[in-house]
């Protein structure tokens, strides 16, 4: 798991992403003592600035880092046939209203992050189950455990 927020606040270096493409890794975020907007978003757009800063060929793309914050993030924890959209793989999808979304995210990797990272889901499914749908809770065992309800609404921005 990576987190370069963190790693950039705490001085530690910075991860060489394009040399280990071929691993799997996952996008994380730390504390919030360390990264102090403890946003995983944040942190996919910070991986997109921040690696390659002074040398291009470091640079990773927009698409790849997408592939971390799914796919890799899901291998990384050792889950199989989770982090894509394929049959058989397990369905945690997020809808924006279109009449809602700002003209100006493209259909391109880079403004998703960035749609990802400004705006709130209007519907949210978790394991094929819609849990969330015109941004408020429909699935009643969730608010039964504050805590839990809690991190959701803040993971999504609501």
């Amino acid at each position: 798991m990576h987190c370069p927020v963190s790693n950039s606040f705490v001085g530690a270096g910075t991860l060489p992403l394009k040399d280990l493409s071929s691993m799997t890794i996952g996008l994380g975020t730390d504390a919030a003592m360390v990264n102090p907007v403890n946003n995983i978003t944040f942190d996919a757009l910070m991986s997109i600035y921040h690696h390659g800063d002074n040398d291009f060929t470091k640079k990773v793309s927009a698409a790849y880092i997408l592939k971390t914050l799914t796919e890799g993030g899901a291998n990384s924890l050792g889950l199989s046939q989770t982090g894509r959209i394929e049959t058989g793989f397990k369905a945690d999808l997020i809808f924006y209203d279109m009449k809602s979304i700002d003209s100006a995210y493209l259909n391109t990797p880079i403004s998703i992050l960035k749609m990802l990272n400004l705006e709130s889901p209007c519907k949210v499914m978790i394991n094929g189950k819609i849990i969330i749908d015109n941004t408020n809770f429909i699935d009643s065992t969730l608010l039964e455990n504050e805590s839990e309800y809690s991190a959701i609404r803040e993971m999504i921005n609501l």
